[in-house]
């Protein structure tokens, strides 16, 4: 739908019906694209839709993937230079995950790289062997990249038939954005039986190495660290400390009678996009500590039915671990400034603004906004659901809102909603 962004006044509504949707995670979406007069949107059952920005009304209808495969579509597209960006969704199914371009007027498909390479899977798991795309990839203008992070290899838990590194999965990457090439990777985690993929959104920035600037791209990564690329070369710069608990027996291999640990396969740092503000040189990381039990499990391959390979649930009861964090970590040095802690695994999104405040949300239905140097907390607002969505800021007439959506979070439980709030920056005089 379409709101005007003062008054709330909706301007169009338009509906979508899906024909059929295989999701691991709930019935999600992250969100829309703007741009050459269109909105661009994505569906469940693995399609691309343009529509009409003044309207509503359906422009063109590009199909991504086979859905009946388990492919589902749960990102906001990215927009660059003609062309609509959009990955892939569903790393629990025998699937292969994929980055397409397609003509933002026409929907004509321009070109397409999957995320597995022959080279680094045993046989030909490589076919079927995950590495999704679930959030928006980042672009730099300058050197024509399109730069995203990428999901666990399938199954999740079990690589005894997948040996290798299993690139480019659990990894940061970069691609010729006009011909989707690859330029570089950086993979965050080999062989990955923990579902420790990397799914949060590549944010850019500079950095200082040794008192230079380089451009740089960060990715929070399920497995608890912020990962700092040079931008050009994919090449590391710094990993920094640990944003959430890890056990001792971490990267321990899963067994059939189960093993306790930290993170859980939630992350670490999920779905949720962080901020950096150049004001600060912080980036904002939202994670969560679940204590989880990892069990495998025989692994059947069957076409378009969920593959794990094995199964993985919270601890509970007096060993539960459960509650989440907000980390600000300086991009120059990987410390971690400051710390906000909530009493449920966070999820959702950070956004950071010039006023040197930071706003996110809980699963509890806080809304809350935090001083962006010292991580306390200035003020906050209960809307009734959990506020498991990212804020956005705009200015309309030159008055500043914040708007985000309360709408729970179905993996989590976190209370449901339909609640888009809109608050604005009181006058300074």
């Amino acid at each position: 739908m379409a709101l005007d962004a003062a008054t709330g006044r909706r301007y169009w509504e338009t509906t979508y019906n899906i024909d059929m949707a295989k999701t691991c995670c709930g019935p999600v979406n992250r969100g829309v694209a703007l741009g050459y007069g269109s909105v661009y949107v994505v569906t469940l059952d693995a399609k691309l839709l343009a529509l009409d920005a003044k309207s509503g009304k359906k422009q063109w209808e590009a199909k991504l993937a086979d859905p009946r495969a388990g492919y589902s579509e749960t990102m906001a597209p990215q927009v660059f230079d003609g062309m609509v960006i959009v990955g892939s969704s569903g790393g629990e199914w025998p699937i292969r995950g994929f980055v397409a371009a397609y003509d933002a007027r026409s929907g004509n498909e321009k070109c397409r790289f999957h995320t597995t390479d022959p080279e680094t899977f045993e046989g030909d798991s490589w076919k079927t062997g995950g590495g999704m795309v679930w959030t928006t990839p980042a672009i730099d203008p300058e050197r024509n990249l399109v730069i995203f992070s990428t999901g666990n290899p399938n199954p999740d838990l079990n690589g005894e038939n997948r040996k290798g590194d299993n690139l480019y999965t659990d990894s940061i990457v970069a691609l010729d954005a006009h011909t989707g090439k690859l330029k570089w990777h950086y993979q965050e985690v080999k062989h990955d039986v923990w579902d420790y993929d990397a799914v949060s959104n590549v944010v850019l920035f500079d950095v200082k190495q040794n008192g230079k600037t380089v451009p740089a791209a960060g990715e929070a990564g399920k497995v608890g660290w912020l990962f700092i690329v040079n931008r050009e070369t994919g090449e590391l710069i710094r990993k920094s400390d640990p944003l959430v608990r890890m056990s001792d027996n971490m990267f321990t291999t899963p067994t059939k009678e189960g093993v306790d640990m930290l993170p859980g396969a939630n992350g670490g740092a999920e779905w949720s996009p962080p901020a950096y503000s150049p004001e600060t040189h912080l980036l904002y990381v939202m994670e969560m500590n679940q204590l989880m039990t990892f069990t495998t499990q025989e692994t059947k391959t069957v076409p378009g039915q969920i593959r794990l390979g094995s199964t993985f649930k919270s601890v509970t009861g007096d060993e539960a671990v459960q509650n989440g964090v907000l980390d600000a970590v300086d991009v120059d040095t990987g410390k971690v400034a400051w710390r906000y802690e909530a009493p449920q695994p966070m999820i959702g999104g950070v956004l950071a603004t010039a006023g040197d405040l930071v706003f996110t949300g809980e699963g509890n239905g806080w809304f809350d906004a935090i001083d962006a140097n010292t991580g306390e907390r200035v003020w906050r607002y209960n809307l009734g659901a959990g506020v498991n969505a990212p804020p956005v800021s705009y200015a309309v007439n030159g008055d500043q809102y914040i708007a985000v959506a309360a709408g729970g979070n179905f993996q989590l439980g976190y209370p449901l909603g339909d609640v888009i709030a809109i608050f604005k920056l009181k006058p300074t005089s």
